[in-house]
């Protein structure tokens, strides 16, 4: 591997097994939406969005290791390519991604029966989510939400 601006070379064998959790997943993660595409899609990658039909991609408890920034980013991969995505999550673990999500069902079990809620998240929601989220602040923005909140908790 070879770090392109610092002009280093670093082997394989020395990499392996040093990187995040993201940085280990991400790349499957493009493989697989790349093979997904390509088997939906084939060749009709020129077609309009809307003429490529289903292309479908379900995970179960997908990007559990990714910090908001690189699940959007992949997100938004998949649907450059035309995947449609299903996410399959405990409820504890999904509000990580509901910013970058379209919509969400909760599904419901009493017993044999099931029942499912469905809520569709608009972009102005996903925008407003986003802003509210800190990690995506920087150091001064977080150190003026917490002065706000600091005269907010004095009062």
């Amino acid at each position: 591997m070879e770090d392109v601006n610092k002009g280093r070379t670093t082997s394989y064998d020395k990499r392996k097994g040093t990187a995040s959790g993201a940085e280990r997943q991400v790349p499957y993660y493009v493989v697989i939406g790349a093979a997904l595409a390509s088997i939906y899609h084939g060749a009709r990658r020129q077609y309009e969005r809307s003429e490529l039909g289903l292309g479908l991609a379900v995970f179960d408890e997908a990007f559990s290791k990714m910090d908001g920034p690189n699940q959007r980013t992949l997100l938004e991969f998949y649907d450059d390519i035309g995947l449609q995505v299903v996410i399959a999550a405990p409820s504890e673990k999904r509000a990580v991604v509901y910013e970058n999500l379209d919509s969400v069902i909760d599904v419901f079990r009493h017993g044999d029966n099931a029942s499912a809620e469905a809520v569709r998240i608009k972009p102005h929601a996903r925008t407003q989510m986003r802003a509210a989220n800190p990690q995506h602040l920087d150091d001064a923005a977080l150190a003026e939400r917490l002065d706000l909140f600091a005269l907010d908790s004095a009062d």
